[in-house]
């Protein structure tokens, strides 16, 4: 059983049951092929596993295609997520950039007056659903709630009261106290008296 055998055309001496093989045949084809196949399917895992998800770990089965908007798709690159971690990503991106949005509104609005009706903050009561997410526009002078009654009972739009003769004096003087003058000179502009309803909050 030992390397003793010659055969014609083969290179050195083999065993029996080597030089009894016939290399050529259909059972060596089918062996080189499943070789092959082996060989493939290693490089591919290989190659998987270099595109495996950076958060969760989970290793794509097929060839990714470098787009995250369809689900159950990969990214092409190593490094990259899968489509549930990415979307959770987009997620928390998402909640973040509304956070920090309300965050600077509300530094916005505690620079500015308060609501002319209730007092409270400009951008509405923290954490209500009407609270404003960006800064409110410079003529308002109600928050949001306000503004809902004010629509509700159809008061109609609010106009501050107009400057008076003495209050532009005090202003020139810097001695009026008034933390809504920019508003109500800004509603003057907006609707001067000849424009007002007769009937004004």
């Amino acid at each position: 059983m030992g390397e003793v055998w010659w055969r014609y055309g083969r290179d050195g001496l083999l065993s029996l049951t080597d030089a009894l093989d016939n290399p050529g045949d259909h059972a060596a084809y089918k062996r080189r092929q499943a070789d092959c196949k082996a060989e493939e399917e290693r490089k591919h895992r290989e190659a998987m596993e270099l595109r495996a998800c950076v958060d969760c770990g989970a290793v794509p089965e097929k060839k990714a295609v470098w787009t995250q908007e369809i689900p159950g798709y990969w990214t092409n690159r190593e490094g990259g997520t899968c489509y549930p971690c990415h979307q959770e990503r987009e997620a928390a991106r998402a909640l973040r950039e509304d956070q920090e949005a309300l965050e600077a509104a509300r530094e916005a609005h505690a620079e500015r007056p308060p609501c002319w009706t209730c007092k409270g903050p400009l951008g509405g009561r923290f954490g209500s659903e009407q609270e404003l997410r960006i800064e409110a526009e410079p003529e308002v002078a109600e928050c949001p709630d306000c503004e809902a009654v004010r629509e509700e009972e159809d008061l109609g739009p609010l106009w501050l009261p107009l400057p008076t003769a003495k209050e532009w004096k005090l202003h020139g003087k810097k001695k009026l106290d008034d933390p809504w003058w920019e508003v109500r000179v800004l509603h003057a502009e907006l609707c001067p008296a000849l424009e007002r309803p007769k009937v004004t909050a």
